[in-house]
């Protein structure tokens, strides 16, 4: 090898070295790079939130009062419990708020799954009950999915009871001997007692140390499951008697469309004090069953099955507001309701039934005849509109209530929108001094409001 190839391979090994040792060097400065953009990027996202938070504590919304505040909470459409967990978790701010709002927490809902779940319901329902302080409270016990245990039992007897209460945590509001007296009754429905079982551990809740929370329960919805024995449901109200409790309004529903089980309402102790009733169960009637009904003030009865029809003697003396599901029977004796100011039946013949002497706003939900009677102090009459002209049915209607001011049609489905309202342009100058608001069913309410000038 001549010394011009070892000159150049020396040559060759001293500049790799050389662009080894910049390569390290350039390697260095794009992690001192690295490192100073991290940096910088760190610093970026602190200032951007320091941004956000100023920017956020400036909003309008930050500056409304406290009161205000809370009133936009109260009409959030949703229900209580997702109202509630999402405002906790929004500021700072908006969750002190909400956890010092007691009437952000008086409405309570116990929703009933399968029997091992109930437990899940207690933590938020203790927290709702201590947190809404002193506010009169609302609950809902939302049975309608409400079953059985899904582990195999097919006895009544003591192992069907301790393996019940080795799976289900008991409230420590509800005592032994009360969970156990559910199952030493007659009923033969298993379903029955588990359904009932359930309840009681929902009632638990409210009684808590001495009946501090039942006393301040003042509404109660309960929809039971309608494939089970909801008589549970009414040996649950009836024992309220027992208790402090002072239960205004109650909603009872079961959907339940056999209607094999009659309920002796007048027997209910615990109905006394109610002042707005709901319910779609049949009522057993009773000849010595009187003015069990003359405390109620606003009645709506979903059922089918003309229930009212065996309330003739039930008396309605304080009674405003009704709302009925279906007819009375014919044949039904005139029932007297001297205060009642509010009116909703599926047709006109019921008004025949009814003695009414202070109605103001009736309401007819189906296209039906106008009865032959007269209303002289409706002044708001709200109907769908039939197969007749509609100048025929205002004119009938007007007849019919001397003193009408307003008259609202909703028309039917099968009647297009602009059928009614072209009737009605056609009719101007035909009416009097009379206010028709025209509705659609599928579009909440039209803008609609016209003045006619009766000739």
């Amino acid at each position: 090898m001549t010394s011009s190839s070892l000159g150049d391979k020396d040559q060759g090994l001293l500049e790799l070295e050389q662009q080894m040792t910049l390569a390290k060097e350039i390697e260095a400065r794009i992690q001192d790079l690295r490192s100073q953009l991290n940096k910088a990027r760190k610093e970026y996202r602190e200032v951007q939130h320091r941004i956000s938070s100023l920017r956020a504590s400036s909003a309008p919304v930050r500056r409304l009062p406290w009161d205000i505040l809370v009133t936009v909470f109260e009409y959030h459409p949703e229900d209580q419990k997702c109202r509630n967990s999402t405002l906790l978790r929004v500021c700072k701010m908006w969750h002190e708020i909400a956890m010092n709002t007691s009437s952000l927490w008086n409405y309570i809902t116990l929703k009933l799954d399968r029997v091992e779940t109930i437990s899940l319901v207690w933590k938020y329902a203790n927290a709702c009950l201590e947190r809404s302080r002193a506010r009169p409270l609302h609950i809902w016990i939302d049975g309608r999915t409400f079953g059985p245990p899904i582990y195999g039992v097919s006895d009544f007897g003591e192992d069907l009871v301790q393996k019940l209460f080795s799976k289900i945590p008991i409230s420590r509001y509800v005592t032994d001997p009360d969970a156990r007296g559910i199952w030493s009754d007659d009923s033969p429905s298993y379903d029955a007692r588990i359904y009932e079982y359930g309840l009681l551990l929902a009632l638990g809740v409210l009684r808590g140390d001495e009946n501090q929370f039942v006393e301040r329960w003042k509404s109660l919805r309960l929809d039971t499951n309608p494939a089970l024995d909801h008589q549970a449901a009414f040996r649950l109200l009836d024992g309220l008697s027992n208790y402090a409790c002072n239960l205004d309004t109650l909603d009872c529903r079961s959907e339940n469309k056999d209607y094999w089980v009659y309920i002796k309402l007048w027997d209910i102790l615990a109905i006394d004090t109610v002042r707005n009733l709901t319910f779609d169960f049949m009522v057993e009637g009773h000849q010595d069953s009187y003015g069990y009904m003359n405390h109620v003030e606003n009645l709506v009865i979903l059922g089918r099955g003309s229930p009212l029809s065996v309330m003739v003697n039930a008396g309605f003396e304080s009674l405003q507001s009704l709302e009925l599901a279906e007819d009375l029977r014919s044949g039904t004796e005139s029932i007297n309701m001297p205060n009642l100011k509010f009116l909703s039946i599926q047709t006109g013949v019921t008004l025949k039934g009814l003695i009414l002497p202070r109605l103001t706003h009736l309401y007819i939900r189906t296209p039906s005849a106008f009865p032959a009677c007269t209303l002289t102090s409706v002044t708001d009459f709200r109907y769908v509109w039939g197969k007749i002209s509609l100048l025929t049915e205002l004119k009938e209607a007007c007849k019919m209530m001397p003193s009408l001011e307003r008259f609202h049609v909703l028309r039917a489905l099968r009647y297009p929108y602009v059928d009614v309202a072209a009737s009605l342009e056609e009719n101007r100058g035909e009416l009097g001094t009379l206010a028709v608001c025209l509705e659609d069913p599928t579009r909440s309410q039209w803008p609609v409001a016209l003045e006619f000038n009766w000739q």
